[in-house]
């Protein structure tokens, strides 16, 4: 059965038109790195949107005792309509339908000319599982249009079990605030199916970022955060516990900056059960601060009642030092050294790279030093991460990670080679510790796609059991089967 979709068009105010940033980081360090002359994948789509080439580094194909990186051609997959590929959290998975198969939810930009819909906008897509891992195919088609308000999408995630029926929620991060979509999503209800609700609204002067965090108070129902910042006070982060009824207008902050210009609440997420006690925590981090000094990220592994808390009654984590760059991101890496804690992957702007910090971390009261990680992933700047769970079954948690303007090649400045900084995706197998080197590859495609910019590889898409990896890049979502 081929799968459909539904379309929750979310009224259009205005697109971001951004120009390729500078990369001045060096290129990934790939040993002999070959690429043929012409694919013979059979998914060649063209216009853009070609097939994703897996790389295998480290065979040594020609017997020198060096290891090449050979492209392998047969990646089955398929391509997904979705949105800007360089922003972040371009999609997420989960069963946001209900009939216990994941699904992919995207955003893209709709308009009457195109897509025949009322008004233009920023739509959010649901594409149910099983997705077919057989072939290639491109999924297209129009779903059904929800109550235009005029948001902009920023973020689209699962929020998990939000309201307490069963069902997986999205949420979706949108100029005017926090909205929460309520499952069940499907393309055979007249109305789309889900029913929508702002749990916060923006502030003006402020700009908020939400994240679904997992059940923080044991309640049994997922939480969300929302990071709070402004110019003119002090930055805040906020929970807002499911079922998320009632009006939110005086919720109090859990956590403020103890520095008004450090614009705490900047990036927000939960990161896992990295303290041992069977609940989430929550990272938190800045997006200013002295250069020199390094920036710091909070780490909370409770979530207080009242009153509001300062930041600084966190765990503290600070950047290298002379790195005047914040962490731009945190990921719940999972348990990578297996030792049953949770583990984070924190990515910096300024660093060039991910670092894992080990569950439980030390709570002495004194800052954490960024050469205290476990385990430090160079692969190129900027960069993303995944963390996927087990799968290959070893007992150990693997991770995704992605060097965004990557390139198996040596790219001239300013080329728009399609070749040249597609982005690439390192597959990393736990445990891991210390500086970890790249092994098995993925290779987008097309100049400046960010391919990597959001990924997914907890799933199983298409029943077969295994594990697939769901990948952002050049304005399309490709489903990687079997990776």
């Amino acid at each position: 059965m081929r799968p459909t979709r539904v379309v929750l068009v979310l009224g259009f105010v205005g697109v971001a038109c951004r120009n390729p940033p500078v990369d001045t980081a060096a290129e990934p360090t790939t040993p002999n790195a070959t690429v043929p002359a012409e694919s013979t994948d059979p998914c060649t789509w063209g216009e853009g949107g070609e097939a994703i080439a897996r790389t295998l580094d480290g065979v040594d194909s020609d017997g020198d005792g060096v290891g090449e990186a050979a492209l392998v051609m047969d990646l089955p997959q398929v391509r997904l309509e979705a949105g800007n590929a360089g922003f972040r959290r371009t999609f997420d998975v989960d069963d946001f339908s209900g009939d216990g198969i994941p699904d992919v939810a995207t955003w893209s930009i709709v308009t009457p000319e195109q897509d025949g819909v009322d008004v233009a906008g920023l739509a959010v897509h649901l594409y149910e599982g099983p997705l077919d891992g057989s072939m290639c195919d491109v999924l297209y088609g129009q779903g059904t249009l929800i109550d235009p308000e005029g948001y902009f999408v920023q973020i689209v995630q699962s929020a998990g079990d939000f309201d307490g029926d069963g069902l997986s929620d999205l949420l979706v991060s949108t100029e005017i605030g926090t909205l929460v979509v309520r499952g069940p999503l499907r393309a055979d209800s007249v109305s789309g199916g889900g029913s929508q609700s702002v749990v916060w609204e923006t502030v003006d002067g402020q700009s908020e970022v939400s994240a679904p965090l997992g059940d923080v108070n044991g309640d049994g129902l997922a939480d969300i955060a929302v990071g709070s910042i402004s110019f003119e006070d002090p930055g805040a982060v906020y929970v807002i516990f499911g079922p998320a009824e009632g009006d939110f207008a005086e919720l109090s902050p859990a956590w403020v900056e103890p520095d008004a210009s450090d614009l705490f609440g900047y990036n927000v997420s939960g990161v896992g059960d990295m303290s041992g006690d069977g609940l989430p925590d929550i990272a938190a981090g800045v997006s200013s601060g002295v250069w020199g000094e390094g920036f710091p990220t909070y780490v909370f592994t409770s979530v207080p009642n009242a009153p509001t808390h300062p930041a600084d009654d966190g765990i503290v984590i600070v950047s290298p030092t002379g790195e005047g760059d914040q962490a731009e991101l945190y990921d719940a890496a999972g348990d990578i050294n297996g030792d049953g804690y949770a583990d984070m992957a924190m990515v910096g702007s300024g660093w060039s790279g991910v670092t894992i910090f080990f569950g439980p971390l030390r709570d002495d009261g004194t800052p954490i030093a960024w050469e205290e990680a476990g385990a430090w992933l160079w692969f190129g700047n900027p960069m993303t991460v995944e963390g996927r769970g087990d799968v290959d079954g070893d007992g150990f948690d693997d991770l995704a990670v992605a060097s965004i303007h990557g390139s198996l090649v040596s790219c001239p400045e300013g080329s728009y080679d399609p070749e040249c900084k597609p982005g690439l995706v390192h597959l990393v197998a736990g445990p891991q510790v210390g500086v970890v080197e790249p092994v098995d590859m993925i290779q987008g495609y097309g100049a400046w796609s960010y391919f990597g910019s959001t990924m997914n590889g907890r799933a199983d898409l298409d029943g077969d059991g295994e594990k697939d990896l769901v990948v952002a890049g050049g304005g399309w979502v490709y489903v990687l089967f079997g990776v």
